[in-house]
């Protein structure tokens, strides 16, 4: 391999390589999909460099590549997250008997190294953020959940302690970190939303944590308020929504929910009040959605009658 070439020869003019100089082989050659030469730069980079922390992360990314396979499988029913499949007919009848699509599976193996090089590298690197978002997105991809939900509870934590001192590629200085880091954490708990079974244990308990570290920020309120709404607990819902209708009296999310919970709660003159709010605040849809709700509502008392 040309890149092979390209290390020995900087290895037999030089005495060490720069960090950099690792950092750039390996990335030309995982861009050009040369991952079977990976392991013998990371052997001379763990040599010359051992603490290096992108080190750390050069390797974690090589396992989880090779960990991750794509597989085609043929089933009776099609996939169930949305992904792309080929319908097999029966030829007698014309029908569907079959479903074909590509899935991913993994070698546990090396996911578990995966796991252990990154977290042998946050124990020398603590404040590399960027770290810890590639540990919480790996065990999101090959479904350990629980363990994502509490990589995301363990960071939190962290950040009350290294807030100012995140760090990112290459220990350089995270730029924004209170928009970095809500803004991330806020994405993790809507894909937690958005799951075919929505995980709003996990999306309450972070979002919870949020509250206590961004008492300003009305996203974990509203998720808060959301989780007790699937749950059918109005009061308590509401009253995280009010939380955020003081931060942000106009914010036209909030006032939908807020509306909602009134709504639930058969509480109508209030629930008018906050879809009167909304219908001025909101855009053309919300305004339309909150009039919608309002003739509901009054339909409803004209029937209760």
């Amino acid at each position: 391999m040309r890149y092979l070439l390209i290390i020995v020869l900087a290895l037999a003019g030089h005495g060490s390589i720069a960090q950099e100089n690792f950092q750039a082989i390996f990335d030309q050659l995982t861009q050009d999909g040369e991952w079977e030469a990976v392991p013998s730069l990371l052997d001379r980079w763990e040599d010359q460099a051992p603490e290096s922390s992108q080190r750390y992360v050069a390797e974690f990314n090589y396992l989880f590549h090779e960990c991750r396979k794509e597989v085609v499988q043929i089933n009776d029913v099609p996939p169930q997250d949305g992904s792309e499949y080929l319908v097999i007919n029966d030829t007698a009848t014309g029908e569907p008997a079959g479903y074909m699509y590509s899935i991913i599976v993994y070698d546990d193996d090396l996911f578990n190294q995966a796991i252990s090089v990154i977290d042998a590298g946050l124990q020398k690197h603590p404040r590399r953020l960027d770290m810890h978002f590639g540990k919480i997105y790996v065990l999101r991809e090959r479904g350990e959940i629980d363990r994502h939900i509490q990589a995301i509870v363990e960071v939190i934590q962290k950040h009350q302690t290294y807030h100012d001192q995140w760090l990112w590629t290459n220990d350089q200085p995270v730029q924004d970190p209170d928009d970095r880091f809500t803004g991330a954490v806020q994405d993790y708990c809507y894909a937690l939303f958005n799951k075919q079974n929505p995980l709003i244990d996990g999306v309450e308990r972070i979002s919870t944590m949020m509250t206590q570290l961004y008492p300003g920020d009305v996203r974990f309120y509203s998720n808060v308020g959301a989780c007790k709404l699937i749950r059918q607990e109005f009061a308590p819902a509401l009253e995280f929504f009010m939380k955020a209708h003081e931060i942000r009296p106009d914010d036209p999310v909030v006032l939908s929910n807020i509306g909602y919970a009134l709504l639930q709660m058969k509480q109508w003159d209030d629930a008018i009040r906050f879809y009167e709010r909304l219908e001025k605040a909101g855009n053309e849809d919300q305004a339309a959605f909150a009039r919608g709700q309002i003739d509901h509502i009054q339909q409803e008392r004209q029937t209760k009658r």
